[in-house]
């Protein structure tokens, strides 16, 4: 059995709308990613996240349907195909304060036997809020009749138009029309427009076309490729009246065709035409059979001519992707904001559009918007499918820092000052409503009066913050560059103008911000104050195995400085220091004790305990008093033992210093309150041969002074005590309660810590010496230590030390490797930091350097920041125009190979040639260096590349194959390839600069798909082949070879890619899933898009239907076949499936194994896991089961159905029980949300029959669900 998890959530934005959600006047921001939606409250100081809710199933759209007679609005989601459903959601705010949205009613759509829609799925929603329609199949839609926001009944309602190219709402004063923009059986263009008219049974379409607009064939001029879909924006009067004045004035409203060279608009019909049209239309059905048909015809003939449009305006740029109206009442709006596929945002007017015509004014560039959505106050949130969704302002004045959208040279602009001139009134009348256009007309006759594109003059959009989104990947690499143990995901991510590589690894970032490089082979390191109560640090104390030494903090800004101090006065500098720490002063009012501020701080050496005095004149500590070992006094009986001769382990607070000495002897002690010398308060001797190995008496709570618990490890049995420090009432002594001790640990106990991180949850923290460390929860109740984890980190010791990360409390857990263990969701995570080898910590706070770390490593110190407490931490390199399409490690350079695709930005229509490129970027750099590049001819393409290296004298020759697509120019299909094989060479000797040099070059018959290196041979699918190839060498040139082909294997399919274990070679094509080659094959069709080989005889593959599947090899009849033992329903498309694991958390012993890391189109990064105890496995899938009935998630039929696998459009079969050899991971460790509540917990355990019934303890769940969670 397998689990998928998410590693990192799809972040491509599909959908937005700006609305009012609650009963307050908050505006809200409503985002749609592929499964998932969010909520936002807009905020004087940007968007704040109000609720989320994840959803079975892809969301096509997010709207808002107004609440009739207020300002109020309720959300409805459409999903997309193979199971189309709608979604109304209202938005509840609960006394708590917390927000959430609620399902009000779900209404599925899918139905047998219809086409589904080719180019429109949408969900339209009438401004009035009482009416919406849904298209999502062909010939069909459905009419949903709404009220107060909310669902009330539908209506199925024929559609004649079946290729609807796009669908909108003509908005007028009175009744619903329908404007509907398809494609005829002539393949031409037509916009026609029906009336939506209620029924007695509930809504039919009219039969004839609306007079509200004139049918009319739009220009295949307007359209030139059919790539290209056009859609509707609907335009309001927007108050003008068609009674006051003369009424070729007088706008009336009208649709918008987008998507072309051009935008026109439509006028809608004015009440003499309709009047007028409907006189012909009754005039036609009173006439006799034999005249009505020759007249229809004719009608018919008419319909299908072209019109003059009301205006248009020539469009410069890439196919429209995204439009919002920059009023949220769609009946006020005349302006609106447009963008393109590269990201050219433009505004369009439609003001004056009876005076001069549509005006559209460049704005800037952005990413390419999927969605736009205008907030106020010139805010506009854009969404993006190929780059990072942003939050933009427009400005009212230009500027020359931002990038602006670029005009053709063959679209005429004006200056923005000439448009008061202009008038395109004056000696014209409103052209008539009938007026015919003929197919040889002019050009101002085809678009209609043209309007103006304003000249550039500098980019009017800020961005303001951005949101990242990795998606889409199209190919991924995992590699550990930098020798840490930790893998890193490298994706080629996004396209047109934002295209980039993206590292994304499991963990924080840390921010360095100064370094120290001269102070090596430290043990310990501390930050000190000159006084208690100061706000900042002014000197760092640090020790090594035999010194110590002081040294001043000078914060001067960049210029800071640390200097060491030579006079130390009273600070012991011959030995070790074990701890070190400012105290606070102690004073007794009203019989209370009190800690002020003081100049004092505590040093703590083998040889004894030191109170001194800060002298900030002399720059020096003043010896105060000492604590000596001979100075210890044994209890009563334990004083026939030999008195303890050093100190071995020490701890400090504000007022107490916990000190462990030789032969097992442990003291707290405290400061006299005259600050001249130590007072104990409490002894315990442990059994002769436990010697600690470390101790801590620092406070749980941050703002505690002193720590009413002690923890204590041992040497001899790796495990913990933890000790109350109290008070003997009888004999008036200081004691040492033991309340618990710990379970044995794997390794020796270097550091401990007690940690609160919020109310009633407390942590024990212990650093272990194999480099791994454990923590358990405190239980109070019963002052017990429970559910112990231990997480491995390396194999040095790890040290703990408080710090703070955005304004949190955590852990930083340092050793051969580094992470921040912090609390999320009632449990403690950690983020792991790319920090190795660090052997001390500890927090420090400067002017220049607020709330920092200062690591001690083997290079030095080092003086940064952890940010971002996520379990996440992705490095963006952007490569703007160049979109990467396949990447390749090369590990003798350290460099990755990349395959890029030259994006440059053309106009609707233009011929735009295939530009490829071939770059080396150094993987050491954490800019991603340019280290040189290879550009083909025009209409090459690089579409797979994979490194090899052979040993050539006394050393490995790395090398790069490149396998081509060759396209013809003027063609859209390739016939031939190319392979070539390159070497880096370097130029003078200088990493940095370098160029390919070309070794071979051979010709293909067909487009290369993917390449591998398996055992010395080069294997290629090609065409409807997979090739392997050897290197030869070449005898008339050195150090040079050329491939030879020695196997061929042949498909009837095209092979799109291969997977590799060993010398096993595994392929998927379009048509069929799975193959071992010459070994074993499936024949079902599922159509793979990825695959690779988890062992010699298994494979994995995802789908063209958005689907996972398994495959094992086994003998059928002496025959060697794949068996498909698992398939699953991922609802999303895979583009890549890399064997191995990203997560630095697996440990044996585990019931768990990370098998596959997979990506997707929608930027998911999921992660496959086996389970290996197969009572488990069953144990997961019954809980599973039982949690669907429980905690249903919005969406999908039921969670089992969703999960099913696909073989076509739709599910296998309906008897499908859901998927087989998948659990769904992320589903499963909801569970985790709900523990604590007993009535939904006993739910699950009930299950819905007696057979159905858990037996495994919650605590077990708990755990292997804690355990799996920590593996993504």
């Amino acid at each position: 059995m397998k689990v998928v998890t998410t590693f990192h959530a799809p972040s491509s934005v599909v959908g937005s709308v700006k609305c009012c959600l609650g009963s307050r006047d908050t505006e809200h921001l409503a985002i749609a990613k592929q499964s998932r939606l969010d909520v936002y409250s807009l905020q004087p100081n940007g968007l704040q996240h109000e609720c989320g809710i994840d959803l079975l199933g892809q969301i096509k759209c997010v709207r808002a349907i107004p609440i009739h007679g207020t300002e109020r609005s309720k959300l409805s989601v459409l999903l997309a195909h193979p199971d189309p459903e709608v979604l109304f959601f209202s938005f509840e705010e609960l006394v708590t304060g917390q927000k959430k949205l609620v399902v009000n009613h779900t209404l599925p759509l899918r139905e047998r036997g219809t086409r589904p829609a080719e180019f429109f799925n949408d969900l339209i929603v009438h401004p009035a809020g009482k009416v919406a329609v849904v298209h999502c199949f062909m010939g069909r839609i459905k009419v949903l009749q709404l009220k107060a926001g909310d669902y009330e009944k539908d209506c199925d309602v024929a559609l004649p138009e079946f290729n609807v190219f796009s669908m909108c709402f003509a908005l007028t004063d009175g009744g619903y029309h329908l404007a509907v923009l398809h494609q005829d059986a002539l393949r031409n263009v037509q916009l026609i427009s029906r009336d939506l008219e209620q029924i007695k049974d509930g809504w039919d379409l009219s039969p004839f076309p609306s007079t509200i607009i004139h049918p009319t064939a739009i220009s295949e001029k307007i359209f030139p490729s059919p790539d290209d879909v056009p859609f509707l924006v609907p335009l309001h009067s927007a108050g003008w009246d068609e009674e006051e004045g003369d009424e070729g004035l007088n706008f009336l409203g009208g649709v918008l065709v987008v998507g072309g060279t051009k935008i026109v608009l439509y006028e809608l019909a004015s009440e003499k035409s309709r009047k007028k049209q409907e006189g012909k239309r009754s005039r036609l059905e009173k006439m006799k059979a034999s005249d009505a048909q020759s007249a229809k015809a004719k009608q018919v003939e008419r319909d299908a001519r072209k019109r003059k449009p009301t205006a248009s305006v020539d469009w410069p740029w890439g196919q429209v992707t995204a439009w919002c109206g920059v009023e949220v009442d769609p009946l006020r709006n005349t302006r609106f904001l447009f963008g393109d596929v590269f990201g050219n945002v433009s505004l369009l007017s439609a003001d004056n559009v009876k005076d001069i015509g549509l005006i559209l004014v460049p704005l800037g560039v952005t990413s390419p918007a999927s969605t736009l959505a205008y907030l106020s106050n010139q805010a506009v949130f854009v969404g993006s499918h190929l780059g990072d969704s942003q939050m933009i302002t427009i400005s009212t004045f230009p500027s020359d820092d931002e990038q602006v959208p670029p005009i053709p040279v063959k679209v005429k602009t004006v200056d923005r000052t000439a448009l008061s001139s202009l008038s395109k009134r004056k000696g014209k009348q409103r052209a008539s409503d009938d007026m015919d256009v003929d197919e040889e007309a002019d050009q101002e006759a085809v678009g209609g009066p043209n309007g103006y594109v304003i000249t550039p003059d500098g980019s009017y959009i800020k961005t303001v913050k951005s949101f990242k989104n990795i998606g889409p990947i199209i190919d991924a690499a995992m590699v550990d560059t930098d020798g840490s143990g930790q893998q890193q995901l490298v994706t080629c991510s996004g396209g047109n103008n934002t295209g980039s590589l993206n590292v994304v690894r499991n963990g924080s970032e840390f921010q360095e911000l100064a370094s120290i490089p001269d102070l090596v082979n430290l043990t310990g390191i501390w930050a000190v104050k000159s006084a208690f109560e100061d706000r900042y640090h002014s000197h760092i104390v640090v020790s090594t195995h035999s010194k110590t030494s002081l040294y001043r903090l000078d914060d001067r800004g960049s210029q800071s400085s640390l200097t060491r101090v030579t006079h130390t006065g009273g600070l012991v500098t011959n030995e070790r220091t074990l701890a070190f720490a400012n105290v606070a002063k102690r004073a007794f009012e009203n019989r209370n004790t009190k800690y002020k501020d003081s100049s004092y701080a505590v040093q703590v050496a083998p040889s004894g305990i030191y109170l001194l005095e800060y002298d900030s004149v002399q720059d020096t500590y003043n010896p105060a008093g000492q604590y000596l070992p001979v100075d210890v006094v044994l209890p009563q009986e334990e004083r026939s033992r030999a008195k303890p001769t050093e100190i071995t382990a020490a701890s400090i607070n504000a007022g107490q210093i916990a000190v462990a000495f030789n032969k097992g002897v442990i003291e707290v002690l405290a400061i006299h309150e005259n600050m001249t010398g130590f007072l104990t308060r409490a002894t315990r001797v442990a059994a002769l041969g436990s010697e600690v190995s470390a101790i801590s008496c620092l406070p749980a709570k941050s703002d505690s002074f002193i720590s009413s618990q002690l923890a204590v490890a041992y040497w001899s049995t790796n495990r913990v005590d933890v000790f109350y420090i109290g008070r003997d009432k009888e004999k008036g002594l200081g004691r040492l309660e033991r309340q618990d001790m710990s379970e044995p640990l794997p390794a020796l106990v270097r550091s401990v810590q007690f940690v609160e991180f919020d109310a009633n949850e407390k942590y024990l923290i212990c650093g272990l010496a194999d480099g791994s460390f454990a923590h358990f929860a405190w239980d109070q109740a019963i002052r017990s230590l429970v559910n112990k984890k231990i997480v491995s980190l390396g194999s040095a010791p790890v040290h703990l030390s408080v710090c703070e990360v955005d304004g949190k409390k955590a852990i930083f857990a340092a050793g051969g490797r580094s992470t921040v263990i912090a609390p999320d969701k009632k449990k403690l995570s950690h983020s792991p930091v790319i920090l190795k080898d660090l052997t001390a910590t500890c927090r420090v706070s400067t002017e220049t350097f607020p709330d920092c770390l200062v690591l001690a490593g083997p290079h030095g110190l080092t003086i940064g920041r952890v940010r971002d407490l996520n379990k996440l931490n992705i490095r963006t390199i952007p490569l703007g125009y160049a979109s990467p399409r396949r990447i390749e490690y090369v590990p003798i350079l350290d460099a990755f190979a990349v395959a890029c695709t030259i994006c440059r930005p053309t106009r609707v229509g233009d011929y735009q040639p295939i530009e490829s490129e071939l770059r080396l970027y150094d993987a050491n750099s954490s800019t991603f260096e340019l280290l040189t590049q290879y550009k083909p001819e025009l209409g090459e393409e690089v579409s797979a590349i994979v490194s090899f290296t052979r040993r050539e004298g006394e050393k490995d020759v790395p090398y790069i194959c490149a396998g081509f697509i060759m396209w013809p120019e003027g063609d859209d299909k390739p016939v031939t390839g190319k392979l070539r094989v390159f070497t880096p060479v370097s130029l003078n000797g200088k990493r940095a600069r370098r160029e390919l040099a070309l070794v071979t070059s051979q010709d293909v018959l067909g487009p290369v798909y993917s390449l591998k290196w398996v055992n010395d041979k080069l294997v290629a699918a090609i065409e409807t082949v997979v090739s392997l190839y050897e290197c030869v060498p070449d005898p008339s040139t050195p150090s040079s070879f050329n491939l030879e082909v020695i196997a061929n294997w042949n498909s009837i399919y095209y092979p799109t890619s291969l997977g590799t274990f060993n010398d096993r070679i595994v392929t998927g094509d379009l048509q069929h899933s799975g193959k071992f080659i010459s070994e074993a094959r499936d024949y079902g069709v599922i159509r793979s898009t990825s695959v690779e080989a988890l062992a010699e005889d298994s494979l994995i593959t995802g789908t063209t239907n958005l689907d996972l599947f398994t495959f094992s090899q086994s003998e059928h009849n002496e025959r060697k076949v794949l068996e498909r033992d698992g398939g699953y329903h991922l609802a999303d498309f895979v583009t890549k499936i890399i064997r191995g694991s990203i997560s630095v958390d697996s440990a044996n012993g585990s019931p768990f194994s990370p098998e596959a890391v997979f990506c997707t189109a929608m930027g998911r990064i999921g992660v496959i896991i086996d389970v290996n105890d197969q009572k488990l496995s069953l144990d997961l899938s019954s809980l599973q089961r039982n949690l669907a009935h429980v905690a249903p998630a919005a969406g999908g039929e039921d969670h089992a159905k969703f999960r099913a696998p696909r073989t076509s459009n739709y599910r296998i079969n309906d008897s499908e029980s859901g998927a087989f050899g998948f659990l769904d991971g992320d589903f499963l460790e909801s569970f985790l949300n709900i523990i604590g509540e007993e009535r939904r917990v006993e739910r699950v355990y009930a299950g819905s029959s007696d057979p159905e019934r858990l037996t495994l303890p919650v605590d077990d769940y708990r755990r292997a669900l804690e355990t799996l969670q920590s593996l993504h």
